[in-house]
């Protein structure tokens, strides 16, 4: 009986919800790495600069290493697009 208590109580998120707070990780911690660097950002202070908990990162990504990795990507496809989306022939 209390395990089935406990499984009603677990909240499961849906993925636009598991998408959407992994997009704030990696905006936000985007944001400290040009602030701080890499290295000056530690799990914590990024987890805490998203609102989330330590434990909830690794929901989301293996390591440190592969957060970064995604950031990088996440900074790159964004910076194509803003591309893409330019008149052709506009120099900036």
């Amino acid at each position: 009986m209390a395990g089935e208590w406990m499984e009603e109580c677990v909240a499961r998120y849906d993925k636009e919800h598991k998408q959407a707070t992994r997009q704030r990780i990696l905006e936000t911690s985007g944001r400290r790495f040009k602030q701080s660097g890499i290295d000056g950002s530690g799990v914590a202070t990024l987890m805490a600069d998203a609102g989330l908990t330590n434990g909830a990162f690794y929901a989301h990504f293996t390591s440190k290493d592969d957060l970064v990795a995604n950031v990088v990507a996440d900074q790159l496809r964004t910076q194509a697009e803003t591309f893409r989306a330019l008149p052709p022939g506009r120099v900036r």
